[in-house]
């Protein structure tokens, strides 16, 4: 417990969130650009350049950083066998590595999954190619399942939710973001490949009751300036030296605005849910 106690503290608290990616020979990351901001997955060396940026600033993607900093503060300190739900380009597990005894990673699409299993340097991951939708897993397999900003991308929504559950043990801990329901989205959802325009609570709390659920908290995040900060961090993200310079102010006027001023609709929201039955 003190050895996780210790961990939590150095690197989910003190170290950039992302900086574990300097272990790898290379990074897999999806590409963003505007207007459209997700296009295709990208492939980057890591070079010692690039180590180091990484090692010192983590990944200089804030939206990415508010979502991760919603689930990283709530990680349980009791947790041994985790899933991550769409694990996208494994930067929750391999983050998580030397936190969780046990750390079982999905994703649907083929590509993603080869590069993860290529790049992983840690013996208690393991990556597997599976739909949210039918996880080949029994039931109660997990203690913890992180599942970040995956279900708005799957059409049958409720049936994922309802598998997530059922592999989650009793008591178990499920940390989960979601795109707000906010006007933004429901302008630009299409554009973003999402199914839905976003949840609010009362959408996830039905997902909850349906499955033996309860949400014991929940945060919204990525207000109107917060949003504005991502937009310029989206325009500059292929001008290293200019990214690097940005990076942190930028991130820093997005918190504070997101704690202190909420101007406007959030852009996501969080819930920590546990399982009752």
């Amino acid at each position: 417990m003190i050895r996780k106690i210790l961990f939590h503290y150095v690197n989910i608290i003190l170290l950039p969130f992302g900086s574990v990616f300097s272990l790898l020979s290379q990074v897999t990351l999806t590409q963003y650009s505007l207007p459209r901001v997700q296009t295709q997955l990208s492939i980057f060396k890591n070079s010692w350049p690039t180590r180091i940026g990484l090692k010192i600033f983590g990944i200089p993607h804030i939206g990415l950083r508010l979502r991760a900093n919603q689930i990283m503060k709530n990680i349980p300190y009791s947790s041994e066998r985790m899933l991550d739900a769409g694990f996208g380009t494994g930067i929750y597990s391999f983050t998580l590595s030397r936190y969780i005894d046990r750390i079982v990673a999905v994703d649907n699409e083929e590509l993603k999954v080869y590069h993860a299993r290529a790049e992983n340097p840690f013996k208690n991951i393991e990556f597997q190619k599976m739909s949210l939708t039918s996880l080949g897993f029994p039931n109660a397999s997990f203690d913890l399942v992180v599942c970040s900003d995956v279900i708005e991308h799957i059409s049958n929504d409720a049936l994922a939710f309802a598998e997530i559950a059922r592999v989650t043990k009793k008591n178990g801990i499920i940390l989960f973001t979601v795109p707000y329901v906010s006007q933004k989205n429901k302008d630009s959802y299409r554009k973003l490949d999402h199914q839905r325009a976003g949840y609010s609570q009362e959408n996830i709390k039905k997902l909850c009751d349906a499955n033996g659920l309860r949400i014991t908290n929940v945060n919204t995040y990525s207000y109107n300036i917060a949003e504005r900060t991502s937009d310029i961090n989206y325009r500059i993200i292929k001008y290293k030296p200019l990214l690097l310079f940005l990076f942190y102010p930028l991130y820093t006027i997005a918190r504070i605005s997101d704690r202190i001023l909420q101007i406007g609709e959030p852009n996501g929201i969080y819930f920590r849910i546990i399982k009752e039955i």
